[in-house]
């Protein structure tokens, strides 16, 4: 069960990547990557295989971490939740 904030509601959560870089066996993959996410925000990813997207996912989930840039959680308590396709 997720933790309650005030007045019983799950707390705000806020997601702010900063500048991502990431490459894999030497290709850049993602490059200056920034966007916020806050409460009740959604938000589509499309584009062809090998884009990046599973890539970006990872790294806002924390599962995987970028060689540039930084992505911060506010709270820094709060956790990103990922699904993996297969």
């Amino acid at each position: 069960m997720p933790a309650k904030g005030r007045a019983g509601t799950a707390p705000s959560v806020t997601l702010k990547a900063s500048a991502l870089r990431h490459e894999r066996a030497g290709q850049l993959v993602l490059d200056q990557i920034s966007l916020v996410l806050a409460p009740g925000d959604r938000v589509g990813m499309i584009g062809p295989n090998g884009s990046g997207k599973t890539t970006l996912l990872r790294l806002l989930a924390g599962l995987d971490q970028p060689m540039g840039g930084r992505v911060d959680l506010a709270p820094p308590s709060a956790a990103v939740g990922y699904l993996a396709q297969d």
